[in-house]
């Protein structure tokens, strides 16, 4: 929801997705905290997927691969960026 600043991930049996909302809908400033909250050694991976052909840093997607890893993006008003 357009309130949320930290999204917890529990990815212990599956594989998540997070599909942004659009950046000029985010608003510039925007910022999203997205953590994997399962601290032992999994398979699973959190995809972290901007709005259509909308990027975070310049790539189309963001893959948080380590077991308690997580990532903090901001948007532009047009594109989302790692912190």
């Amino acid at each position: 929801v357009d309130t949320d600043y930290i999204l917890g991930c529990n990815v212990s049996s599956a594989v998540i997705t997070i599909n942004l909302q659009s950046a000029a809908i985010a608003g510039e400033g925007r910022t999203l905290v997205i953590k994997d909250e399962f601290r032992n050694s999994h398979n699973y991976n959190i995809t972290v997927d901007p709005y259509l052909t909308q990027t975070i840093d310049g790539g189309i997607t963001k893959v948080i691969k380590s077991s308690g890893a997580s990532i903090t993006i901001y948007c532009d008003g047009s594109n989302w960026h790692i912190i």
